[in-house]
């Protein structure tokens, strides 16, 4: 991942995961035999050793409360469990600040893809998911004020936590607030055929969409948006087109004169493309988590070991050169990496 030009691993992990009993499965410990007998969370510690050695950084995406089970979660929490609550949600983030302090570790994705009933700006305590970002943010940075606290939006008309309008009536306040950055996810047409991918005069309502459901964060200044999100696999005729002008758009093209529109300085939104691996199978009958966005494939071919030179050749043009480096290791001991290339 270095190698081509990532600086940023996003690695999703599940409250489940970070139980003492959790036990670490589906790895071949024939090629990883140093990672036989250790729980999840220290698999996470040795990727988040290796990755400060290799100058990488890293950002942690709570994914679900459960293992591989976020389609099912619309909340932070699951209502009425006893263990999956919104205090031990808050408590397995203030560990993991605590124990990721002064590591490769950058921020935290509080949760991948808040969706109905979620809401914003609601006053619901139970549903109301930037005041909920604002409990757990601050309960963060009271250990870890280095850390980004990084806030998805809600799925009202747009992809699961991409619609980030609330924004401009109730933002997130945060005890420190220069760490605050908000985020979306954006995909191509074999994501889902939203309304947009079928209307008249795509791709050209692309932009006005997503500078409605977001980028007048950046362009008011508000925040940093971070893309936490996207990808294709090239499967429909709509997939190039969207993927042209996403990345135009990340790179500061809001408008359709063929001009970034990003002061002098800026170098465009980070972001994160999902993902590293190749994916998983879809083939009926098949169950999995992962199995509608595996199907996008990754930035590696089935084998693991190839390079699919086509994604590349997109996402090169959004790459900065920043680096980083460090020295830090875990103070002790998030899961066995799944697949997530990220860029920042």
């Amino acid at each position: 991942m270095k190698q081509y030009g990532f600086n940023v691993l996003r690695i999703p992990f599940s409250n489940a995961m970070l139980r003492n009993n959790s036990l670490a499965t589906t790895i071949s410990f024939a090629r990883n035999p140093d990672l036989e007998g250790l729980t999840p969370l220290q698999c996470m510690d040795k990727i988040i050793t290796y990755c400060t050695t290799i100058g990488m950084r890293v950002i942690l995406d709570r994914h679900s409360s459960k293992t591989e089970n976020y389609y099912n979660e619309s909340l932070w929490y699951i209502p009425g469990d006893p263990y999956y609550t919104e205090e031990r949600y808050i408590a397995d983030w203030v560990m993991l600040a605590g124990r990721y302090a002064n590591t490769a570790v950058i921020g935290a994705d509080l949760w991948n893809e808040p969706k109905h009933p979620c809401s914003w700006g609601s006053g619901h305590v139970s549903t109301d998911w930037n005041l909920a970002a604002e409990r757990v943010g601050n309960a963060i940075q009271a250990v870890n004020p280095d850390w980004l606290i990084i806030v998805e939006g809600v799925a009202n008309n747009s992809w699961w936590g991409s619609n980030l309008q609330g924004v401009a009536s109730h933002p997130v306040r945060l005890n420190v607030p220069h760490k605050l950055v908000y985020s979306v996810h954006e995909y191509a047409e074999d994501a889902f055929n939203l309304s947009w991918f079928s209307d008249p005069t795509f791709p050209n309502n692309l932009r006005g969409l997503w500078n409605q459901h977001f980028g007048f964060i950046v362009q008011q200044d508000i925040a940093p948006v971070f893309i936490g999100e996207f990808g294709t696999s090239f499967k429909y005729p709509t997939d190039s087109q969207w993927f042209s002008m996403w990345l135009n758009y990340m790179n500061g093209e809001f408008t359709s004169d063929g001009v970034s529109d990003l002061r002098v300085g800026r170098t465009g939104l980070s972001w994160a493309f999902w993902s590293v691996s190749p994916g998983q199978d879809c083939t009926p009958g098949h169950v999995g988590g992962d199995c509608i966005k595996g199907n996008f494939g990754g930035i590696l071919e089935m084998d693991w070991l190839a390079v699919n030179h086509y994604k590349m050749s997109y996402l090169s043009t959004a790459m900065s050169q920043t680096v980083f480096s460090g020295t830090a290791t875990p103070t002790s001991a998030p899961t066995k990496s799944r697949r997530r290339s990220l860029h920042h």
